[in-house]
């Protein structure tokens, strides 16, 4: 974890205390509510549905991975926030696709990672979304091997940012 996400977390966390017992945030905390966010593989698309599991895919494959976040708490409405979707070598990752429309999403240079940035939602129960992320597989990539990503979700007033990140296996088969 960086410095500034570990500065971002500290200060959310110092925020969610104070309110809860009362007393005024300290200088520079997050503004907007806390929520807790959580951010997770659902599967792979397969004929248009979400199939759960262990992803999967062949070199020269492309195949869609589905990722879900939401946010749930106490607050009627959630701040900006950022789902990152990370794949090893001999994956790259393409332009998503959104079930809520993202503010801005980048793929980064090479493709192993993408980041979605959301203004944030005006009610918790809108807190709850997919990314579709098309991913191609290498054709260097070893069949019978199991690789690792991530996907994290990030939300400055997070009451348990614990829970952000989470990995996921891709088998080459």
């Amino acid at each position: 974890m960086s410095l500034r996400m570990k500065l971002q977390v500290l200060t959310a966390a110092a925020a969610a205390v104070c309110a809860t017992v009362g007393a005024a945030a300290p200088s520079g905390a997050a503004a907007e509510p806390t929520a807790d966010f959580t951010a997770n593989v659902n599967g792979k698309v397969v004929d248009g549905k979400v199939v759960t599991g262990t992803l999967s895919g062949k070199p020269l494959e492309e195949f869609t991975m589905a990722v879900g976040y939401y946010a749930n708490g106490r607050w009627s409405q959630t701040g900006p926030f950022s789902v990152t979707i990370a794949v090893p070598w001999g994956f790259t990752l393409k332009q998503p696709t959104f079930s809520n429309p993202a503010q801005q999403c980048n793929v980064a240079p090479g493709g192993r990672q993408v980041t979605c940035y959301y203004a944030g939602f005006s009610r918790l129960g809108e807190g709850a979304g997919s990314i579709f992320v098309p991913v191609e597989v290498s054709s260097d990539a070893l069949p019978g091997v199991t690789v690792e990503g991530q996907v994290a979700v990030v939300y400055a007033a997070d009451n348990n940012p614990t829970n952000n990140t989470q990995n996921f296996k891709i088998n080459v088969v």
